[in-house]
């Protein structure tokens, strides 16, 4: 038997699984049941082998007979990253580390402890299919290349099986497809033929309900879906599972891409999340491909469109002397169009920045975007973003176009930004945010170091967890009233730390809004004023005492006329015994609250 503790396995936080040397499982925590989904009574005095995927199974064998006879380790004593398999035949990525000991026998025991890398894995999987997109967006010549790439990026490295680019057309208000993309594995003619036909107007479909709400959306199966005009030809397809989320810039929906799954999937919103980034990202390289072209062919047409562009526009020669210099090119480095024609594009880059860059077709930087230094007339350096398109179809005259853009001002923001971040942190007040439902999102250091709760205890949950028995339930009646109206509460609070003792607080919460004035969140900035609650309590003792002394002066001056004395103070002795008792009494009565 081996010697561990049965709680201690049992409360562990990884699966802690015993095996004799003929393989039969011995131990069986609950983490292992999570993962595997056998429970004790069914896994016990089973072989291991049952949750060993059957590829792993004659390695697992081989190994363990060799070790009983030689006694020679390959992976005990080390930590593996191997896969498992579930009750449901479902295979689970898993970290292993092996150990074994002798029992009072003599004989073997091994013992494994296994965590879940399946959140993990997915994570990793979802980190490089992004990084992925970025790539291909950044490599590729053209939007229908970089839809292309998008498209079979995403399918290959999240597993889904058809992918679909619509596009809004503003003249009839539709979303048309510009590109799709599927596995070669799935017979999917007529429903790629139909897609390709159709148009959707807002509400209508998938993507016209996303275009409508310009927020992801997921189907766990489409052949339950009563809004998929295409379901006839995407079950014929054997298609079920489908998400789709918005191409969207600064609120505008440029499009919304569509993928589809050969089985129902339910609903992953961490997925959701992360295509929303890459929306925004799509979004993005649309508008700076189609701004890059615009440019370009204004050079040719309409100058007065390069004129009216938000970021600079430089035009070079193959030697990288500046022929074109627009309106926000001046504004961004205060050179006139007539003191910075004909010089090199070097005056207003830095040594390093120079160094950066190359003005050949073959350099690989041409068509990227690049964060350099800038420097201005003055010499002032600033950081900008630069992207540089060759065009060889233009006249002599332009070889190359530049696009540049000031980050002066997105740099000082998030240089206020990670200030707040700081302060907030080191203030010396506690802070509580929590959502529009009242559950925990952030607290800071001070709020734990005065209240014992860390982040961790508060996630999710209410701040009601400080709450003692001496505040009123109108108390926060007429706190979530206020709050929630918009306006600032500012009190005070008799609160209760995780050790079980009290203090006071005095608290200032308000609302926080977005950018479309609706409430979304609650602040709370808070003071501990516990000390300054004692020093009242204390000053109104001393002047009770003071009226007793002041009473007891009137006796000693008036000794000798008690009859008359007697009968001037009947009425402030009564007053006095009165006030007294009720003072004794609220003691009393507080001193039981704070001892419960």
């Amino acid at each position: 038997m081996v010697d561990v503790s049965t709680n201690l396995i049992e409360i562990a936080r990884d699966a802690i699984i015993s095996i004799d040397q003929n393989g039969l499982v011995c131990t069986w925590n609950k983490e292992a049941e999570k993962i595997f989904g056998y429970s004790k009574s069914e896994i016990i005095g089973q072989q291991i082998t049952t949750i060993i995927p059957e590829r792993y199974r004659k390695q697992h064998n081989d190994g363990l007979l060799r070790f009983l006879m030689t006694g020679k380790p390959r992976i005990i004593d080390s930590i593996v990253e191997v896969y498992g398999k579930k009750r449901n035949g479902a295979e689970v990525p898993i970290e292993m580390s092996l150990s074994s000991q002798k029992n009072e026998d003599g004989k073997y025991i091994f013992i494994a402890i296994i965590r879940d890398l399946t959140k993990r894995k997915k994570h990793e999987i979802r980190l490089r299919a992004q990084y992925a997109v970025i790539h291909a967006l950044s490599e590729s010549t053209t939007v229908k290349v970089a839809f292309e790439k998008t498209l079979r990026v995403i399918c290959e490295t999240l597993d889904w099986d058809f992918g679909v680019v619509w596009i809004y057309h503003q003249p009839g208000d539709v979303l048309r497809c510009e590109e799709s993309w599927n596995v070669p594995t799935i017979e999917a003619f007529e429903f790629t033929k139909k897609t390709k036909e159709i148009s959707f107007s807002p509400g209508i479909g998938l993507p016209g309900r996303v275009l409508t709400s310009a927020k992801p959306t997921w189907i766990n199966d489409i052949a339950e879906d009563t809004n998929f005009p295409r379901a006839t030809s995407a079950l014929e397809a054997g298609l079920h599972g489908a998400f789709c989320f918005p191409i969207i810039i600064k609120k505008e929906v440029l499009g919304v891409v569509e993928f589809f799954s050969l089985k129902p999937q339910e609903v992953d919103n961490d997925l959701l999340d992360m295509v929303s980034a890459i929306g925004n990202q799509i979004g993005l390289y649309i508008k700076r491909n189609h701004a890059e072209k615009l440019l370009i062919e204004s050079e040719k047409k309409h100058r007065k469109f390069i004129e009216a562009a938000h970021d600079a526009f430089v035009g070079i020669d193959e030697n990288g002397i500046i022929n074109i210099w627009n309106t926000a090119a001046e504004k961004i480095f205060r050179y006139k169009n007539n003191e910075i024609i004909g010089k090199s594009i070097n005056a207003i880059l830095t040594y390093e920045s120079r160094n950066m860059i190359s003005l050949s077709n073959k350099d690989k930087k041409i068509g990227k975007i690049l964060q350099l230094s800038g420097k201005t007339k003055k010499g002032i350096l600033i950081p900008i973003e630069m992207s540089i398109t060759s065009n060889n179809e233009s006249n002599e005259k332009l070889s190359f176009a530049i696009i540049i853009r000031d980050l002066t001002e997105e740099k000082l923001w998030e240089s206020e930004i990670l200030k707040l971040s700081r302060a907030v942190e080191q203030s010396p007040c506690t802070i509580l945010i929590t959502d529009y439902e009242g559950k925990i999102e952030y607290v800071n250091p001070k709020f734990t170091r005065l209240s014992g709760y860390t982040l961790k205890d508060c996630l999710g949950k209410n701040p009601r967890i400080l709450k003692s028995e001496n505040t009123k339930s109108e108390k926060y009646k007429e706190l979530w009233e206020t709050i929630k109206s918009g306006r600032e509460w500012q009190g005070e609070f008799y609160n209760k730390k995780k050790n079980g003792e009290f203090y006071w607080e005095s608290a200032s919460i308000s609302s926080l809004k977005n950018s479309e004035g609706v409430i979304t969140h609650f602040v709370a900035v808070k003071e501990d004023i516990t000390e300054r609650k004692e020093m009242e309590h204390q000053l109104l003792r001393s002047q009770k005492l003071e009226s007793i002394g002041h009473l007891a002066a009137g006796i000693a001056h008036e000794i000798n006329t008690p009859t008359q004395y007697i009968m001037d103070n009947t009425s402030f002795l009564v007053t006095i015994q009165h006030n007294l008792f009720l003072t004794s009494s609220r003691e009393e009565h507080k001193e039981k609250q704070k001892t419960r």
